[in-house]
């Protein structure tokens, strides 16, 4: 093996001018290889890794808590599905905005998956029941034989063991608990609300995939109205979908899928459509009641880029800072 000639440029280096150099790296307020990183950490945050004894399943829990003093009955606490995604733009965009008095001050919890012996899959949290045999053939990326049908399981994860968790880290107010979910997440959001409406009092589901199993989340209204014909309290509710989730942007490209894969099932998702579907549904019941409930398309995104575009309209109908639903 022959030896590499050294390039003109560097061969033409001094002595005097490597230690020169050399010294300049070392010098107070620069890097060096000597240097090791550490770890990072967000501030006002706390963190919990468990394995779940209810489904088996492996979380990362993390916390925001506001500096504020929290109102006498507890801190409103907004839950984060895929916080791995999502928590750290919530918590900072709380953190802000309520330092600014725009929206009220609240603790942000997010909920992802952990690094235990059985990390939790949000397909199987997130979904009620198993796809159709329909969609089987028409959904090319939904992944080979993913679990389905946990979400009342994972709903009860959060109750028993999350909530407990966060509310040891802070006062908060259980009747002002709010649940955050994106695509699947807010499926999710939208079958507990359904199914289970005494869980939470606020309901953000954003882009919700509504269109799973046959659209059987629909079918559930029913059973929501008779479970909350005699409450109360006020129940809350947004509904968001970005205004190009039924087109492919450009470039996109999900897996092997072709391009006239992707259209037919974009076709059969219908997100937009689908989404104004369980508005329309819903909003009588909701005006009947007098309970606050929005509904908004983000015009120009895309499903993956409308959390970003969401997330203060959103924080404005949970947590306005005079006590009034502003409504999108």
């Amino acid at each position: 093996m022959s030896c590499q000639r050294v390039p003109r440029p560097f061969r033409s280096y001094s002595f005097a001018a490597l230690l020169a150099l050399t010294s300049c790296l070392a010098c107070p307020g620069m890097v060096t290889a000597a240097e090791a990183p550490i770890a990072a950490s967000m501030a006002s945050t706390r963190q919990r890794d468990f394995q779940s004894t209810i489904n088996g399943e492996a979380y990362r829990i993390q916390v925001f808590i506001p500096h504020h003093a929290p109102p006498p009955g507890g801190y409103p606490t907004i839950y984060v599905l895929d916080g791995n995604a999502l928590f750290g733009t919530f918590a900072e965009a709380v953190r802000n905005r309520s330092q600014a008095g725009e929206i009220e001050p609240a603790v942000v919890v997010g909920i992802a998956s952990g690094d235990g012996t059985r990390p939790a899959d949000r397909t199987l949290d997130f979904t009620p029941k198993d796809l159709t045999a329909q969609e089987k053939a028409i959904i090319k990326d939904y992944g080979p034989n993913p679990p389905y049908g946990g979400a009342d399981a994972f709903l009860q994860v959060i109750q028993q063991e999350v909530k407990p968790w966060a509310a040891a880290q802070a006062p908060l107010d259980p009747k002002r608990d709010i649940l955050f979910g994106w695509s699947l997440g807010g499926q999710f959001v939208m079958h507990s609300m359904l199914t289970h409406p005494d869980t939470f009092k606020s309901w953000l589901a954003l882009s919700p995939s509504l269109w799973r199993s046959g659209r059987a989340v629909f079918s559930e209204v029913p059973q929501f109205q008779r479970l909350t014909a005699q409450r109360s309290d006020t129940i809350r509710l947004i509904i968001g979908v970005g205004g190009l989730e039924e087109q492919a942007p450009k470039g996109m490209r999900i897996g092997q899928m072709s391009g006239t894969e992707l259209a037919e099932e974009l076709r059969y998702v219908r997100m937009v459509g689908n989404a104004q579907d369980m508005a329309a549904t819903l909003r009588p019941y909701f005006a009947a009641r007098h309970w606050p409930m929005g509904f908004q398309i983000f015009e120009g995104q895309t499903h993956n880029s409308v959390p970003w575009s969401a997330i203060n309209p959103f924080l404005d109908f949970a947590l306005p800072i005079d006590g009034h639903d502003p409504g999108p």
